[in-house]
């Protein structure tokens, strides 16, 4: 390939080209900077995947390997070609922001996102730990949810927030901001299962079965969906048909992995509506094909709920 000497504007890639170029000048040591100039001028043909190996975070890196999962070369990004962002830019409802990055749930809900080619912030205590985690695939806010001034911060451009942890702030403030939708991941009525849940009663497992959560939501006054999940285990994910429904006391098991992906795929259907939707394991199986044709149709017949 003979490139020419004068300068041309930078030409864009994908959207994950665009996102690793930017930071760049972060990796300047061990021949990073190489990779990254290779990568975003298109020179080699598995430039991007190299260069995101490089600069993607552990957490990311330890999902490579897994090639129907990870974008590639050529994959469509859309019709849109999108010009290299400026890091101090923002525009109006491009980010889908995740409130509890801590999380076994936060953790696999983020990854999803990312394979989706979403924009990603996240809230966190630890900035430099989600930096390491996921690279430069999450803008991390530093904040909680008990912390309006942080919550405004991290919905500032936000199209969708996911709130995985305690509510807190995050139903005023997207109702300030006029956040498009909100999802609240919940377990209440579903998953139990006959018998003592012992999971329910600390952590994680206490904070979604808390039915105070979604009387938050249900008045902050914007579209929201409150995401119902089985009770979560830590078994792979995409071996299991799904069971999606309106509310109505399903009760079952729930993949972490496969809520992950159903969440990164409702956070891209446009609502209007107040939904309750719930998600458990239908059994050996896989994963649907339509899954945001149902939750289009899920979410439409809430609208005059």
């Amino acid at each position: 390939m003979r490139i020419a000497a004068t300068r041309a504007p930078a030409p864009v890639a994908s959207p994950a080209t665009s996102s690793v170029s930017r930071v760049c000048h972060l990796n300047a040591q061990h021949g990073r900077r190489v990779a990254c100039r290779a990568a975003y001028l298109g020179i080699g043909g598995m430039g991007d995947e190299l260069t995101d190996f490089i600069t993607a975070g552990r957490k990311m890196r330890r999902w490579y390997g897994q090639e129907d999962r990870m974008p590639k070369d050529g994959d469509d990004f859309g019709d849109e070609e999108p010009d290299p962002v400026d890091e101090e830019d923002e525009f109006d409802g491009e980010y889908i922001v995740v409130t509890e990055s801590d999380s076994p749930t936060g953790e696999l809900i983020i990854l999803q996102l990312i394979l989706n080619r979403e924009k990603v912030k996240v809230l966190c205590q630890n900035s430099e730990a989600v930096k390491s985690a996921y690279g430069p695939y999450v803008t991390p806010v530093v904040g909680s949810t008990k912390d309006g001034q942080s919550v405004s911060t991290a919905l500032k451009g936000a199209k969708c927030v996911i709130c995985v942890g305690e509510v807190g702030e995050v139903a005023s403030v997207a109702a300030r901001k006029s956040v498009s939708n909100v999802v609240l991941i919940s377990s209440v009525g579903v998953g139990q299962q006959k018998g003592f849940d012992f999971g329910s009663m600390f952590g994680e497992g206490a904070t979604l079965a808390d039915p105070k959560r979604e009387e938050q939501i249900e008045n902050c006054g914007v579209p929201y969906t409150i995401l119902r999940c089985g009770k979560l285990s830590d078994s792979p994910g995409g071996i299991s048909d799904l069971k999606l429904a309106s509310s109505n006391g399903t009760q079952g098991v729930l993949s972490r992995e496969d809520l992950g992906w159903v969440v990164a795929a409702l956070a891209g259907v446009p609502n209007n509506a107040r939904a309750v939707i719930e998600v458990v394991s239908g059994g050996p199986g896989s994963r649907p094909d339509d899954v945001e044709k149902t939750l289009q149709s899920l979410l439409e017949s809430n609208v005059d709920a």
